[in-house]
């Protein structure tokens, strides 16, 4: 739907056809499911005025790319949107840890018992990584995603660097504080361990945001353009456990 008398769609409905959404959920779902995955693999990592060897999470290296997609689909094509995103991409990592919880509960080979104890002592923890990392997600976008939609509206649709860079940072602040607290409190230490994570972690992916910056907002003009959408957020309803538009 236009409004305005713009040439782009800028009122998102249930009907409104879309070329490249469904292309965002799969990336999204894949690299949802694919750092919940890889945090299990701690990295020792060197930081100034930081402890020496403090642990971090594999996953870390490619999580900015999630928020770069909600980013690109919240100002495309609006919040409901990218709402819609983050439920599949959370409904495809709680399936995956589920079947794997089901998997390592199964009889092993005896020749493979050595390694089925490897297999139980790294699955066994992502029950609880993954329900840190789903609650965390959701804070996290939520916040990113409202920012953003809201600083589009109040700019109209003006300063593109200055509002991702905000969302981005309220986001990641909001998706740390929650995930890291329930996936990693009684398993490292509060201040030499999750302190130090939470630091760098912060820092590296609102640096990766800012090195991807022209990439997001290429990306986007072009999205644009194709898709002939520029949603405005005027009528949306802002609850996160919405999965329909409005």
């Amino acid at each position: 739907m236009n409004t305005n008398n713009s040439p782009f769609i800028t009122l998102m409905t249930e009907r409104t056809p879309m070329k490249y959404f469904h292309i965002f959920c799969v990336i999204y779902a894949t690299i949802s499911i694919s750092t919940n995955y890889l945090n299990l693999r701690l990295i020792p990592m060197e930081f100034p005025f930081m402890p020496d060897n403090f642990p971090i999470g594999g996953g870390v290296f490619i999580f900015p790319i999630a928020f770069i997609l909600q980013d690109i689909v919240t100002e495309v094509y609006g919040y409901a949107r990218s709402r819609q995103m983050m439920w599949i991409g959370m409904t495809a990592m709680t399936a995956s840890v589920i079947y794997s919880s089901f998997i390592i509960s199964l009889p092993t080979l005896p020749a493979w018992h050595q390694s089925n104890q490897a297999y139980q002592l790294l699955f066994g923890k992502l029950p609880i990584h993954t329900f840190g990392d789903v609650i965390g997600i959701i804070c996290g976008t939520v916040v990113n995603d409202y920012v953003l939609s809201r600083s589009k509206l109040k700019l109209k649709g003006k300063f593109f660097g200055v509002r991702i860079i905000s969302a981005t940072m309220a986001g990641e602040f909001s998706y740390q504080i929650v995930a890291y607290t329930i996936a990693w409190s009684g398993q490292m230490d509060a201040i030499s361990s999750i302190l130090p994570f939470f630091i760098f972690a912060f820092f590296y992916k609102i640096c990766f945001n800012i090195i991807a910056l022209p990439f997001i907002y290429i990306a986007t003009y072009i999205i644009k353009q194709r898709e002939h959408m520029d949603v405005y957020d005027t009528k949306t309803n802002f609850n996160p456990f919405k999965f329909s538009i409005g």
